[in-house]
């Protein structure tokens, strides 16, 4: 995005930013400069890190799983990037349980993705994280929206037998 949650950083030894269009990552490197703490921003897809396995004690992911054209690719590569001790935290729009609702989601969703950069707000989010490897611990719904924010951790895989 363009770095809005940067200044909220204050004591990570470094942050990496990721984003597709070069033109987000523009503003946000202006908002990089007046930060707390060393940031790298990195023109990459989410279906598509380009880290190492296990490179990062956490990560954090707001409002991009709703946009990411491939979330359940995308959710992999977070798993993959992240540290079998590590921690993701997450801000992101959620489909609703409520038949009803859902239905309504399903019905503003076209309109929602044309005029809000491809946003999707009736994605099964919490699917994509536990089939990406994920165990949600903990989550909050935001009264009268379909946002939450939680925590999740890797699931450890278990090793293969003989």
């Amino acid at each position: 995005g363009t770095g809005l949650n940067l200044p909220h950083y204050q004591s990570a030894e470094m942050v990496v930013g990721i984003e597709p269009d070069p033109h987000m990552i523009s503003r946000a490197c202006r908002r990089a400069r007046e930060t707390r703490v060393p940031v790298q921003l990195v023109i990459a897809r989410g279906e598509a890190l380009p880290f190492r396995d296990g490179t990062f004690d956490s990560v954090i992911a707001t409002l991009v799983f709703a946009t990411i054209p491939d979330g359940p690719a995308a959710a992999r590569e977070l798993r993959r990037v992240l540290k079998s001790e590590g921690t993701f935290r997450f801000f992101e729009h959620f489909r609703s349980e409520k038949p009803s609702l859902a239905r309504l989601q399903d019905w503003v969703t076209p309109f929602w993705r044309r005029f809000l950069g491809g946003c999707e707000p009736n994605r099964d989010i919490m699917r994509i994280f536990v089939e990406a490897g994920f165990q949600v611990l903990e989550t909050t719904k935001f009264r009268g929206t379909f946002l939450l924010h939680g925590t999740a951790r890797p699931v450890r895989s278990r090793g293969r037998g003989p």
